[in-house]
């Protein structure tokens, strides 16, 4: 999903909720058997990009597919940081 503006009153329609937008990059995780893959949503293979993701992605039990945004720490701030998600 692209993020799309919306406004206040959005919020108040039934059958709506918001949540935080983190700069990050859109990633799939699939884990069939003990195979996991990451794609963006271009279809560019993450997997070796995102090693703790991966990492976690283990030990959850079962086969899925899960979508979501993979977002950068600073782990001297806290803060989430946009650039380094874009680096090879």
């Amino acid at each position: 999903m692209l993020c799309e503006t919306g406004s206040l009153n959005d919020l108040k329609r039934q059958g709506y909720a918001a949540e935080w937008k983190y700069d990050g990059t859109r990633v799939v995780i699939v884990k069939e058997g003990k195979a996991i893959t990451l794609w963006n949503r271009d279809g560019i293979n993450y997997t070796a990009r995102l090693p703790e993701i991966v990492q976690a992605a283990k030990r959850i039990p079962g086969n899925f597919n899960m979508d979501g945004e993979a977002v950068y720490i600073n782990p001297k701030t806290g803060e989430a940081e946009f650039t380094p998600c874009q680096s090879s």
